[in-house]
């Protein structure tokens, strides 16, 4: 693909890596933060993650796993396993030919000029195929066998074709195909069509039987993409109506009223808007509405996920204020108590004299000797000029410390050092903005974006920059720099308009043209040229599905992309809002929905709900397990994988230091006190221990300042003289007093402790199964289900009772319970999921199974019964000679005393076997 080069300063090149497959649609900037890039680099054999699905591409086959878990204290994994093999033969080759926000579409060409089409979209249970006059061909994945299929005859559409198959795993799965006339077979592991079908076929894994309906009647509407909208909440200035629009197509006649069905991540949940189910009449006509479908579980790395209603998801977020210094709290509050009580405290604490007398204010003494402190360290760094480095991650923020230097000044009234700090920025920054550095600038004409020329040759050099790792780090630095230029020198902002442009665009392109014009029109002088969806990928490193960034660029990984510095990603958003505050009063515009700023307010509130819902782990936290959640931090988020670690080493500073940096007004919003009081005991020993020339000492520091100032203040000593880059002393001192903890009383600290609990199915926490999280049976969550209230409220009665709920599946605790009804395929006694409550001819009684089921396994549970009774008999005989022996004894020639020890001991034994019969009783029973 080779694009137009935009109106920059920057020359243009091709990139020199090649995609390992085609790509359609070459005429608009590649998604290189996609989370579906494995396809295209390599060769293409890594995992892409579709939630709740892992897939991958391997010999013209689509491998497709419902991921088991691996939980340890310092990594959370979810493993691939191949259990359906989806075949497509005599395939030339296969291409992407469409991909969106939450999409991307696969093809695979035959040479018999037929093709079928995978749409592969985020949150769907199913995977879907479109067929060309082709065959549909599935095969078993690895060292599993599959046992039976079955065509399930009760089916309330005539137009589709449902089968069901078990695997030797005990894993049921259920095909759909568009044509009702398909007919399938096995043979040796496989699974053939008898003829080539011109349709659709969707496969999806049944954890729950009880889910079976609701798969059944939404099949015949699929995804195949979607798209977001936005729309400003008139009654609250600061709340946005999200709007996540399907693509939605059906097959066969069907009926209209039937909802689109996905899956929801945990932090969807907080938002969305869901409607109540109101009375039968109503309830069949739910197209447009989000309903939540409790009992419809998947395990996934954020969480569970939940099923949920609708074409259109419909969500309201709350934007955060976006402000330029920190707020004047703390001891800088204009409220700041006159007690003298708590005077007298504050100023033993930060080393001055007690109340006088004859003193009127002595609040204003506080602040008076805050502000001369921080004058004094601010004269004494903004002195000392940085030897500004040739690489954009650590320029960036170094240029990021000297802003908020700049801010501070200015907070500070200090016009002297001010104006000293701006003219430094504008002079550092400008050969970054005119291409005259050494590591300067190119855009990308291959994949379209700003990358640095050493990263362009060197795919190692400037942190993976020329294969865009790393964008939003290195660029919302310099971003929130040129927000700070522009605050108070517009004019500089004005030369160096499409530059700032570019910048902008290379992480922050929006959706749309009039979103793009609404920036560029304030930037540029060609406007009508600056549509920047052209040259750039939106939000290059965004992903809509899971609401968060990944920082991994054009690199194969293993367990798909991932971030490390949460942080330093909300910082670019937040750079962001600030660059383009000043356009969004001043707009043209009569829709505030269309205003750049607004849309970056967006791409940080997003960030923020998620980074404290996937990288913070509190203890109310229910996304990941016991061992892993007692770190209370989250290192490197994967696709796939959790890790409390980071890529340049696992302690514990590093850890949550990197997921910190920088503090700016905007992490206050992000550490709110709540958490940091959980999280800060988990470094605390090695804060501590720290010496005061570790780089890490300041921002823990910070970080210990939001639960208790007066304890930072104390450990913020003079001797504090080496910074990491982005930080300074006078931003280090001015962030812990202006903590609100000054004012509040001291914040408990509590460590977490393992929570043996299923956060998963509610009913559940009483077990003692429930000691593996997020459910009792990671596979099913489902230990302990009720009646699919849902299904049965939106679907009615017949639909729960018509489709596959009595299949037994061959579970042997049925066969347990002696009933000979489960030793069928068409058994009247499914349990609910893998444990659960025995229906149909059982009584209402709670089973449990192993985790693993094998015949071995079950013939050993089918056989307690007759384990019992042979128990129960020989401690019966054991007693009937004991006793018999106790009779003996009496009638020897013993002395009375002699013989009542005797018999004593011979009850006693007896008893003792009565005893033992009731513990196997129980015990067999339990079992």
């Amino acid at each position: 693909m080779t694009l137009s080069k935009p109106l920059i300063p920057y020359d243009a090149v091709e990139h020199p890596l090649k995609p390992h497959i085609n790509v359609i649609d070459d005429t608009y900037p590649f998604p290189t933060g996609a989370w579906w890039t494995n396809l295209i680099l390599s060769n293409g054999e890594s995992v892409i993650y579709c939630m709740p699905y892992a897939l991958k591409i391997m010999h013209n086959e689509l491998h497709i796993s419902y991921p088991f878990r691996v939980v340890t204290p310092t990594v959370l994994q979810n493993g691939f396993l191949t259990h359906v093999r989806i075949a497509f033969p005599n395939t030339t080759h296969y291409e992407i030919i469409a991909s969106d926000a939450f999409s991307v579409t696969v093809q695979f060409h035959t040479q018999s000029q037929g093709h079928c089409t995978a749409y592969l979209v985020r949150g769907s249970p199913y995977i879907t195929v479109h067929y060309h006059n082709s065959a549909p061909v599935l095969h078993s994945g690895q060292s599993i066998e599959w046992i039976r299929l079955k065509k399930n005859e009760n089916n309330d559409n005539e137009n589709l074709a449902s089968y069901r198959f078990l695997t030797s795993t005990n894993q049921m799965w259920q095909l759909f195909l568009s044509d009702s006339t398909s007919e399938l077979r096995m043979e040796s592991n496989s699974i053939i069509s008898q003829s080539p079908l011109n349709g659709i076929l969707r496969l999806a894994i049944t954890l729950d039987a009880l889910n079976q309906p609701l798969l059944q009647h939404c099949a015949p509407v699929y995804p195949t993409g979607g798209s977001i909208k936005y729309i400003q909440d008139k009654k609250r200035e600061n709340s946005l109506k999200i709007q996540y629009h399907w693509t939605v197509k059906t097959f066969g006649s069907s009926d209209k009223s039937i909802p689109l069905l996905m899956l929801t991540l945990p932090h969807h949940r907080d938002i969305i808007q869901f409607q109540k189910v109101g009375n039968v009449s109503r309830k069949r006509n739910m197209t447009d509405e989000n309903v939540l479908v409790e009992e419809l579980t998947f395990v996934s790395m954020r969480g569970v996920m939940k099923g949920v209603l609708g074409n259109v998801w419909y969500m309201m977020e709350e934007l955060p204020n976006i402000y330029w210094d920190y707020e004047a709290g703390g001891l800088l509050s204009s409220d700041l108590s006159t007690d003298v009580g708590l005077m007298d405290s504050i100023r033993s604490t930060i080393g001055i004299d007690t109340i006088k007398e004859n003193e009127s204010d002595p609040k204003e003494s506080i602040q008076s000797f805050i502000r001369n402190k921080l004058t004094t360290l601010l004269t004494k760094e903004y002195k000392t000029i940085p030897n500004f480095a040739e690489d954009s991650y650590t320029f960036g923020k170094q240029i990021g410390r000297e802003a908020r230097l700049l801010l501070m000044a200015k907070q500070l009234h200090h016009n002297e050092a001010a104006q000293v700090l701006l003219a430094r920025i504008k002079t550092a920054l400008e050969p970054w903005l005119d291409g005259s550095n050494s590591d300067h600038f190119v855009y990308d004409k291959t994949f379209g974006g700003i990358i640095t020329s050493k990263g362009w040759s060197d795919q190692n050099a400037d942190y993976g920059n020329g294969y865009y790792n790393d964008h939003h780090f290195h660029y919302g630095y310099l971003l929130y720099a040129l927000a700070v230029v522009r605050k108070y020198d517009p004019s500089f902002i004005d030369i160096h308009g499409e530059a700032c442009l570019a910048l902008l665009g290379d992480i922050g392109t929006p959706f749309d043209t009039d979103t793009s014009a609404s920036i560029a029109t304030s930037l540029s002088n060609h406007t009508k040229l600056w549509d920047l969806e052209k040259y750039f990928p939106v939000a290059r490193h965004k992903d809509w599905y899971t609401g968060h960034s990944y920082a991994s660029g054009l690199f194969p990984m293993e367990n798909g992309k991932s971030q490390e510095s949460s942080s330093e990603s909300v910082n670019a958003y937040y750079a962001l809002a600030l660059f383009t505050s000043f356009d969004w009063k001043n707009s043209t515009l009569s829709d505030d929905t269309a205003s750049y700023y607004q849309y970056a307010r967006l791409l940080l509130a997003m960030e923020l709900r998620s980074v404290k819902k996937y990288w913070h782990i509190d203890p109310n936290s229910f996304i990941y397990e016991p061992p892993f959640s007692d770190n209370a931090m989250v290192g490197v988020l994967g696709e796939m994988s959790a890790v409390y670690g980071t890529w340049f080493g696992n302690q514990g500073m590093y850890i949550h230091g990197i997921n910190m940096i920088p503090f700016t007004p905007i992490t206050a919003d992000l550490f709110p006190r709540t958490y940091v009081s959980h999280e800060f005991i988990q470094i605390e020993s090695e804060y501590t221990s720290l010496p005061d020339s570790d780089i890490w000492k300041s921002a823990l520091c910070m970080n210990h300042a939001i639960i208790d100032a007066q304890a930072a203040w104390k450990e913020f000593k003079p001797s504090f003289t080496t910074f990491d880059t982005w930080n300074s002393a006078t931003n280090t001192l001015l962030w812990i007093v202006t903590r609100p903890s000054w004012l509040e009383k001291k914040q408990i600290m509590n460590a977490n402790s393992t929570r043996l609990q299923c956060f998963g199915v509610p009913q559940c926490k009483g077990l003692e199964c429930c000691n593996t999280l997020p459910g009792c049976c990671p596979s099913a969550l489902a230990c302990c289900p009720v009646r699919n209230e849902s299904v049965t409220a939106i679907f009615g009665d017949k639909q729960q009772r018509d489709i596959g709920v009595e299949v037994c599946y061959g579970q042997g605790e049925c066969a347990a319970l002696n009933l000979s009804c489960c030793d069928s395929f068409e058994g009247c006694c499914e349990p609910q999921g893998v444990n659960g409550t025995v229906l149909g001819c059982c009584r209402q009684q709670v089973v449990t199974s192993p985790s693993v089921h094998s015949d071995k396994i079950q013939h050993a549970t089918s056989s307690n019964g007759l384990y019992l009774i042979q128990g129960a008999s020989l401690l019966a005989l054991s007693g009937i000679l004991t006793f018999a022996f106790a009779l003996w004894y009496r009638r020897r020639h013993y002395t009375p005393i002699q013989r009542d020890l005797r018999m004593y001991y011979c009850m006693g034994t007896l008893i003792f076997l009565i005893v033992l019969l009731v513990f196997v009783s129980v015990e067999s029973f339990v079992t």
